[in-house]
């Protein structure tokens, strides 16, 4: 700081109790109409202004602020500023700079701390919001905004660490898991898949974000602030006719208004070819092909499916975000060579003029049931021809269907979804190598792309969502 001639600036140690140096200071006397620089200018790092005596004008971002004697300023790194003596004699005061030694819990740090929150929580927020104004109403979106800021004043911050992405991900996905949203004869309804696809992360780093918010506030709390209105109206219906104090002449009509508004359902589940006519379901392991350890799934599908549903149930139990190309291999029936069943491309034909020209079935055309049987049980499906995910799927039984289950279901697997674009199975395993490496110059970067904690053997087949195959059929194909 330039100062005119009568003025003086000192550096002054502040000293903790072992006379060590902790903070630096300078001590500044001003004489009336001294100050400067003459042109505000910023520092890389927070200050705190403490007038001793008289009163300074201090110019902070081009607003005027008057600090009297025993008050104090502060100012933000990277704000300008400059200090003025506008007419009292003797001005003093004290200026304590914080980039170095400041201790956690201090002024200075639990600013930084502050604005980091803010900072974060208005990315979480936007993000929100942005996906609340597309694909659901005003109410999410209120809703939404309320659990943010309500993570935002809990003693430790959760969102503080991790993709904020992933964050907006998770709390669309744990309001969406108390109010009926991933269910089709819902309105407002989204699918799960859809929410990590607009955020752009895997299925996986979702649900773990989304089961931490619910495991932060618990289920039941979670249920009572942050339920939708129709979600509110149906669980005071019900605990009206669990009440014992309910006149009984009042339940008919309770029983009344919830049957009428469950076959309203019926009818839009019907509309959306959720109830099927089949009598077996077929029960298949799939597998990632050479991981290791083993990252697998059982899953059971009506016996109706065709291979585009197939398609999607695998897509949904494994955990990928079903944004590239795949393609199912299996013998023909009866043993006439293999063919390829997926999504076909009119124009790929073999090169080689001895070959017959290669085919690829349409997948929404083929019946499972035409093709696999206890003689015919193992078939290969891979997924983003790129990093070339090869899955094993087998055939382990065909079952009658239960009426009481509601199929597709996951009965068990294990393992992560390896993340979307990562390199296959090479680069996932690369990746894993560099995640337990601290030393390693990228792993900061994986995460920050996957969160810190992303756990690679994490899996929970009770938290696994199925969407309905042909409302991702027609999402695929209607643009």
């Amino acid at each position: 700081m330039r100062l005119r001639s009568h003025g003086f600036s000192r550096p002054v140690p502040l000293l903790n109790g072992e006379g060590n140096r902790v903070i630096k200071c300078v001590f500044l006397g001003l004489e009336p109409g001294e100050g400067g620089p003459p042109k505000p200018h910023a520092h890389a790092h927070d200050r705190v202004v403490v007038v001793l005596h008289g009163t300074l004008v201090l110019e902070i971002g081009g607003h005027p602020l008057e600090v009297k004697g025993r008050e104090a300023a502060f100012i933000l790194a990277g704000t300008p500023h400059s200090i003025w003596n506008r007419g009292e004699e003797g001005a003093e005061a004290l200026i304590l700079d914080l980039k170095k030694g400041f201790s956690e819990g201090s002024s200075g740090s639990q600013a930084k701390k502050k604005r980091d929150i803010h900072e974060k929580k208005e990315r979480i927020l936007e993000l929100v919001f942005s996906f609340c104004d597309r694909y659901l109403d005003s109410e999410y979106r209120e809703l939404c905004g309320r659990l943010v800021e309500k993570m935002s004043r809990k003693k430790e911050v959760p969102f503080l660490s991790g993709k904020p992405e992933v964050w907006a991900a998770g709390v669309i996905h744990a309001l969406g898991s108390i109010n009926l949203l991933f269910t089709p004869w819902f309105e407002p309804h989204v699918a799960a898949y859809e929410i990590a696809a607009f955020f752009g992360i895997s299925h996986s780093s979702m649900n773990t974000r989304s089961r931490q918010i619910r495991e932060m506030f618990g289920e039941n709390r979670l249920e009572r602030e942050f339920s939708t209105s129709t979600m509110a109206t149906m669980s005071r219906l019900a605990s009206n006719i669990l009440n014992p104090t309910t006149p009984p002449e009042v339940i008919p009509h309770i029983l009344s208004l919830m049957e009428s508004r469950r076959r309203g359902w019926q009818d839009a589940l019907a509309k959306a070819g959720w109830q099927r006519e089949y009598s077996n379901v077929y029960q298949f392991l799939v597998y990632l092909v050479d991981s290791e350890p083993l990252i697998w799934r059982r899953i059971q599908v009506p016996g109706d499916y065709s291979f585009w549903d197939l398609h999607v149930a695998v897509q949904d139990a494994m955990g990928w975000l079903d944004c590239h190309l795949h393609m199912f291999s299996m013998p023909r029936p009866g043993g006439n060579g293999v063919a390829h069943i997926g999504i076909p491309d009119e124009d790929e034909l073999s090169l080689d003029p001895n070959e017959e020209p290669y085919t690829e079935l349409a997948g929404w055309e083929e019946k499972i049931a035409d093709w696999f049987t206890p003689d015919n049980a193992l078939a290969s499906y891979e997924y983003d021809f790129g990093d070339g995910w090869i899955h094993g799927i087998e055939l382990e039984g065909i079952l009658p269907r239960d009426p009481d289950v509601f199929y597709p279901r996951c009965l068990d697997g294990s393992g992560a979804c390896p993340p979307e674009d990562c390199g296959g199975i090479p680069g996932y395993y690369r990746m894993l190598r560099i995640l337990a490496d601290p030393s390693h110059p990228k792993r900061q970067g994986y995460i920050e792309w996957l969160g810190s904690d992303f756990d690679p053997l994490d899996f929970r087949p009770e938290e696994v969502e199925f969407d309905d195959p042909a409302l991702r059929f027609f999402i695929a194909f209607s643009t």
